[in-house]
């Protein structure tokens, strides 16, 4: 898990995500999410229309 951190050194964000792998920025995005408090739902291409449907089908009557 990544735990993000505030140093005392800001770069700017395009470095920092730049050098991270497709997976360390997932968890970046996710832990970021988190200070946010939004919710996150993963998903895969093949199922994006079944998992963006649910929460709709919730809140419809």
């Amino acid at each position: 898990m990544v735990t993000l951190q505030r140093n005392k050194i800001e770069l700017p964000i395009s470095s920092v995500y730049s050098a991270l792998n497709k997976n360390l920025l997932t968890q970046v995005f996710i832990e970021s999410s988190k200070l946010i408090r939004a919710d996150i739902v993963e998903t895969t291409q093949t199922n994006i229309i079944k998992t963006l449907s649910e929460p709709i089908k919730e809140i419809l009557p």
